[in-house]
Order: C-alpha cells, then sequence, then structure tokens
C-alpha cells in the first residue's frame, strides 16, 4: 500500500486521484494558525488528478486539452486530535476548444462550490444525531455554527412526509415546544411523525394525504381525553376504534386525590398531625391499598412518630371523609386497571355519587370517554411509546440548549427520524 493511500484513509478520503505533494523538507503537511483564535490547523498539500471526455459546460466531447492546474483552494477535513485539518488543493485544469472555457475536475468526496468536504459534512450530520448544540457541533469540527446550521438544513431541504405506510394501531399525543404545542403519533413499534401545530386543520390535512383504504385499515387509535381529537378520528378513520390511555386514567384520579389533599392542607393548622401526614406523607394516599404496611409501625418524618402506612391515612380519613370517599373510588379503579375489568370500571362510573369534590370533575370526564375507556380494558394498546418518544423531544431541547425557531427544533428531529434514532 502507497504512502498515498495512507494519508487518505488518516484524513478521511477515498478518492485516488488525489495527489499529496511534499515540500522541500520531505514533508506531506505543515503547522499553520487560523481563525480568531488564531488556533492550530494542520494543511496538507495536494493536487487532484482526473480525465474528462466530455466539457462540463457545453457538453461537447473529445474537445478538451489539459491546461495546468487551477489555483490553490482550502478545502476542510474531518478533525483529527483536536486539530483542524485542511486541504490546500490544485485541481487539473482542462480547455474545451469548442466554447473556450476552462474546467477542472471533480471528485466524489468534494460538493462544487462548498470549501467543506463530503466526509465533514457527514460527521455533522453524524454529531447531530445527538442530542448536543450546534455551537458544541462546531466546536468539536472547528466549524462555525452558522456552517453546521447550514449543513443540517440543506441536509433536510427536500423532506417529506412518508405516505406510504399508515399502521393498523395509532398513538396520539402532543409535546409543548416554543410555547405552542406540536402533534406527535406513532404506532406501537416506532416513531411515525411530528407535525409543527396540533391545531385540527393541520392534523386533518396530514392524514388526507394517506389513500381511504389506508385509513380504512387503521383499527385502533390511543390517546388521552383530548375531546378534540376524538371528533376528528370518526372523520379520519371510519373503522378505529378509539382507546384511552390506561396511564392518563390513573394520571386523572391521582390528579384529583392531591387537588382534594392540598385543599383540606390549606384549612389546618401546619403543626396538626394531620397536616404532617398530609405534607410529608402524601405518596401513601397514591399507593394501592394492598402496598401498605399494616403490621409494622415505622418513624413518619415531620410527624415525629412510629406509626404504620394505614394508620397513617385512617387518621386523616376520620377528620375528613371527603378524602376517604375519594380514595376508595380511587382503589376501585385501580383494581378494575389491574384485572383487566371493563365491568368493575363501568359499575364505578355508573354508580358513582358526587361528593362535591375534584373527584366528580374526573369521574364526569370518565363518563364523557367510557366506550374509549373500556376498550382500553380489552385491548394491550397503550401510549407507552409515544411518551417515550415524548420524554426524547424534550431532552433534545433541553440538552442541545432549546430552539425558539420551531424550524430548527423540527429539523433536530427529523435528522434524528430519517437515520433512524427513534
Amino acid at each position: 500500500m502507497s504512502l498515498n493511500d495512507s494519508i487518505l484513509r488518516s484524513v478521511g478520503l477515498t478518492d485516488p486521484n488525489f495527489e499529496f505533494l511534499m515540500d522541500d523538507n520531505g514533508e506531506f503537511n505543515h503547522i499553520s494558525y487560523r481563525g480568531k483564535d488564531n488556533h492550530k490547523t494542520i494543511v496538507y498539500e495536494a493536487a487532484l488528478h482526473g480525465d474528462m471526455d466530455r466539457c462540463t459546460l457545453c457538453g461537447q466531447e473529445s474537445v478538451l486539452t489539459k491546461n495546468g492546474f487551477s489555483k490553490p483552494t482550502e478545502v476542510k477535513l474531518p478533525a483529527t486530535n483536536g486539530f483542524d485539518n485542511r486541504l490546500r488543493l490544485r485541481k487539473q485544469r482542462y480547455y474545451c476548444h469548442n466554447c473556450n472555457a476552462s474546467v477542472v475536475v471533480s471528485s466524489p468526496d468534494l460538493e462544487e462550490d462548498r470549501n467543506i468536504s463530503k466526509p465533514l459534512r457527514l460527521q455533522v450530520i453524524r454529531l447531530a444525531m445527538e442530542d448536543i448544540s450546534e455551537k458544541v457541533i462546531g466546536f468539536i469540527l472547528r466549524l462555525s455554527h452558522s456552517t453546521v446550521h447550514r449543513v443540517i438544513n440543506e441536509e433536510l431541504q427536500d423532506y417529506r412526509y412518508d405516505y406510504s405506510h399508515l399502521p393498523a394501531v395509532l398513538s396520539f399525543d402532543e409535546i409543548r415546544i416554543s410555547r405552542s404545542y406540536a402533534f406527535v403519533y406513532a404506532s406501537p413499534d416506532s416513531f411515525m411523525e411530528i407535525l409543527p401545530s396540533r391545531d385540527l386543520n393541520t392534523i386533518r390535512s396530514y392524514f388526507y394525504g394517506f389513500s381511504l383504504k389506508q385509513r380504512q385499515a387503521v383499527t385502533h387509535v390511543v390517546m388521552d381525553m383530548n375531546a378534540s381529537y376524538a371528533t376528528l378520528v370518526p372523520e379520519l378513520f371510519p373503522n378505529a376504534q378509539i382507546v384511552i390511555d390506561r396511564f392518563h386514567i390513573v394520571q386523572l384520579m391521582t390528579r384529583a386525590i392531591n387537588t382534594i389533599r392540598t385543599g383540606i392542607q390549606h384549612l389546618l393548622d401546619k403543626h396538626s398531625r394531620e397536616y404532617k401526614i398530609m405534607k410529608n406523607g402524601w405518596r401513601l394516599f397514591l399507593k394501592k391499598y394492598s402496598n401498605l404496611e399494616t403490621a409494622h409501625r415505622k418513624y413518619m418524618r415531620g410527624l415525629n412518630e412510629y406509626i404504620t402506612e394505614e394508620e397513617a391515612i385512617t387518621l386523616v380519613f376520620k377528620s375528613f371523609p371527603v378524602l376517604e370517599a375519594a380514595y376508595l373510588v380511587y382503589q376501585e379503579a385501580l383494581e378494575a386497571m389491574d384485572k383487566r375489568s371493563p365491568e368493575l370500571i363501568h359499575a364505578l362510573i355508573r354508580t358513582y355519587k358526587p361528593v362535591g369534590s375534584a373527584m366528580d370533575v374526573t369521574i364526569g370526564t370518565f363518563k364523557r370517554n367510557l366506550k374509549g375507556i373500556l376498550e382500553s380494558l380489552r385491548c394491550p394498546w397503550s401510549n407507552g411509546k409515544i411518551e417515550g418518544i415524548n420524554r426524547r423531544l424534550k431532552q433534545i431541547a433541553r440538552t442541545a440548549y432549546g430552539y425558539q425557531n420551531l424550524g430548527n427544533y423540527m429539523r433536530r428531529i427529523r435528522i434524528q427520524m430519517k437515520y433512524g434514532k427513534f
């Protein structure tokens, strides 16, 4: 293997038409200092050879003769060991006798009218798939922030929605981005798409891009209790059943319990035993009753007593039956969810008697979404996948230092989608 090939590998190039030139000292590169920070740069001297049988300007064949080399231009290479690498390149020049113009050879490692090489561009894309800011990417690769930003934008300028496949089971959710909400949907196995708005017209316009046959094949749509989505599902997916995500069912009930508890706390003396139990032992009111400690007394912080978990909540319930009533409803709902029993949850909702608490509002919401709640106990689908995706999307915003511009944020998400990071 030649020395030229070894240098090609070390700088990330593959085109054998590059010839690295040795200086008077017998070296193929030299140290230079560039930029405002006067950083160390390794500069390679090279010539690009190649044959041309057709003029790239007029298209005529067999009218070209070699005409020396072009003036040297600098091309940025992938950084190594923290050093900025540059290629000072002269290209083989040809003269066209038909159009009387000079043309130069090209290389698959270079981009026309660009001063960064394709291997360096690929490094930008690879780092953009990680949750780091564009500024950090530029620091690692010795590029300006604007160059990194431009490369990412160019990579996604031809992005189009994929209408080739629509899964039988869909999950709907939204995510808050830059003081607005975006719509996200997925299948049980993979991330499908993120839309820039949760507006119904935006969602409707997107899904009408699929054929009626594709939309008729959708059997289930898993979602939270967002009333606007519920009105849209029958229109877009005539054969689909709405499934209310089980996590959101439990979450709504825990919020009701917490609302009642905190409302009571505001009325109590902060030195009372009941207040201290609700303040420091608030998790006890959300646990399954079967998981409460009933035999062994433990020291409760804040209350400064040895007491069982069951004794603690019973002490509170004696003084506040409204909280006890909500707690019992919550426990019945947990039992129905554990047993996957539509009958139990239906009976609970049907027989519930309002007591003037936040639980009344929750049960009212359940009544309006009863069909979807019952369906959630009959099928295995949930929004677990999409909730994980939402966490990842928020992580991108957090670790990449946030995005005020929704378009930039969407591009960082979609570059990860394009290369299978979700």
